[in-house]
């Protein structure tokens, strides 16, 4: 689809893609902390309500459905990702991503320490939000460079002395945080009020 769009079109695009990938995390990460503890008896129950049904054919249409969604999922979370910084942040936190997986899973496996899942969890959780929170920085700065977003005030603070976002290691950062050395009012203010509803949502869950 990206090959039949130009210019302004290919643009907005882009930016739709950066909205939706912040969408699905934060909406993952939100279910996930209400549906975790009942997920699995969940999924065992409809596994035995295709199995009993459907036989093994239900079975495999119940997973082809979860592959295929997460599949979905994955694909616009990575497209995102690819549109709001450079595919070297990508490429490393990708291979940073594995590398923690990978390293979590020995460690689990050999019982060399005793992990905390709730709190891994919870820290994982909160990692994603936070990068969600920077797809959307990225998108609004999309809005605001097109001129379809004004910014109010640009910008509202000067950190670049303090940590600047066009140098290597400042633009990582700012890829998978959202930060800005210069940012505007109207970034600032969205940024606030996603975070302002996430944590009402995040204390719902918490009580339900």
């Amino acid at each position: 689809m990206q090959d039949e769009l130009t210019g302004e079109a290919l643009d907005l695009f882009q930016t739709a893609t950066l909205f939706v990938a912040a969408g699905l995390i934060t909406q993952m990460v939100l279910w996930m902390r209400k549906h975790g503890r009942t997920m699995k008896a969940r999924l065992h129950a409809d596994l035995a309500a295709a199995a009993e049904k459907s036989g093994h054919f239900g079975v495999a249409v119940v997973a082809a459905l979860a592959v295929a969604r997460e599949g979905a999922e994955t694909v616009i979370f990575l497209y995102g990702l690819a549109q709001g910084g450079e595919l070297s942040a990508l490429a490393f936190g990708t291979v940073t991503g594995l590398a923690v997986a990978a390293l979590t899973a020995w460690v689990t496996a050999k019982s060399l320490a005793r992990l905390n899942i709730a709190l891994l969890l919870r820290l994982s959780s909160i990692l994603l939000l936070v990068l969600a929170s920077a797809l959307l920085v990225a998108a609004l700065d999309r809005l605001i460079g097109a001129g379809y977003l004004p910014p109010l005030l640009d910008p509202v603070w000067d950190t670049s002395l303090l940590l600047d976002d066009t140098t290597k290691g400042g633009k990582l950062i700012a890829d998978f945080s959202g930060y800005r050395a210069r940012p505007s009012l109207s970034e600032l203010l969205v940024w606030a009020t996603y975070w302002g509803v996430v944590l009402f949502a995040w204390r719902r869950t918490s009580r339900g």
